[in-house]
């Protein structure tokens, strides 16, 4: 049995293991090899450790994600799982092979099952779960997505911060107007070659996004996309770059465009966020309320239930880290083109 980062030539033999052995039938790793590329090559490897057993077939896979490109280097999972028979422990034996790399400052997992969390606590790993928050739109009448009771909910008023510009903004706006080495001290580092890859050279799903401008520098920014299910839609906050005070700005610029008013509801999966800031920009915290209220997150297929999102990082304590639903693999398309 050995372990090891895969090759480019083996691309083959991972998509077809994934058609084989994951649970959703054609699964867009195992369907579209262009896709599979933009998300994992990597010079002349793949960013995938694998296991073979010694008969050379293939019985587990573990991908990883970059969070940068140039330094600071965090990783996420990805496509993590091994065949039925598989010898025991061997997902933890893949994922420690990726942990004895020193060149990653952390290994992370967004969306893990909740039956694991012992297994990586066990390992002295931290483990949380993100904060789900949304905003209702009561003028709509229109509740095909969710299941809001409007006697609960009033609109919020939001003080925004003055002196700033808050509007749509654009790629190159992004590259010339940010600063991502603001967070290159924190233990969870973005850089732009990241943010462009991962948004703007996206083949598949399309986003926009709203920042927040003084002095020709964009001081903070979200990342938006429209998710729509049969007649309806809903406005999602994927990704937050910058400080996160002016997210209020954000929401209360947001809140006037046609896209929220033609949607069920604004929401916004976050961790590292302080409750204050969420609260002043006008949002309502799901966990909150009873079973009555219903704000989806699967939409692939879509699944009317509220969703709990558990992650762990390599270490036990973690300080200034931000982790949004869109990290990692956790906005995969659906081999759909999905446009705003």
């Amino acid at each position: 049995m050995k372990i090891y980062q895969a090759k480019i030539n083996e691309l083959n033999d991972i998509s077809n293991f994934i058609r084989k052995n994951f649970k959703k039938k054609n699964h867009i790793l195992a369907t579209n090899k262009s896709y599979f590329s933009y998300l994992f090559k990597s010079k002349k490897k793949l960013n995938f450790i694998i296991c073979r057993d010694n008969s050379n077939s293939l019985i587990g896979i573990l991908g990883f994600i970059n969070s940068s490109y140039t330094s600071n280097i965090s990783i996420w999972t990805s496509m993590w799982m091994v065949k039925k028979k598989a010898p025991p422990m061997l997902g933890i034996k893949m994922l420690m092979k990726l942990i004895k790399n020193k060149k990653y400052n952390n290994i992370m997992s967004v969306g893990i099952n909740k039956k694991t969390l012992e297994i990586y606590n066990y390992l002295g790993f931290y483990t949380g779960k993100l904060n789900h928050y949304f905003i209702p739109n009561l003028i709509t009448n229109k509740k095909v997505i969710s299941k809001i009771p409007k006697k609960k909910f009033k609109k919020k008023k939001i003080k925004i911060l003055k002196n700033v510009k808050t509007s749509e903004i654009f790629f190159e706006d992004i590259k010339n107007m940010f600063n991502f080495k603001i967070k290159k001290k924190e233990g969870l580092y973005k850089d732009f070659k990241y943010f462009k890859k991962k948004f703007f050279d996206n083949p598949i799903n399309n986003y926009r996004f709203f920042g927040v401008i003084t002095k020709k520098k964009i001081l903070s920014f979200a990342v938006l996309r429209l998710q729509k299910y049969k007649t309806s839609k809903c406005l999602r906050i994927l990704d937050f770059y910058g400080n996160q005070n002016f997210l209020k700005n954000i929401t209360h610029y947001l809140l006037d465009t046609k896209e929220f008013q033609n949607s069920e509801y604004l929401d916004f999966y976050n961790y590292g966020f302080k409750k204050r800031n969420l609260d002043s920009a006008g949002f309502y915290n799901v966990a909150n309320y009873s079973k009555k209220l219903i704000i989806p997150d699967l939409f692939g297929p879509f699944i009317k239930k509220n969703n709990e999102v558990f992650f762990f990082i390599n270490r036990n304590k973690i300080k200034n880290i931000q982790i949004f639903r869109v990290d990692g693999d956790q906005d995969m398309p659906v081999n759909k083109k999905n446009s705003f």
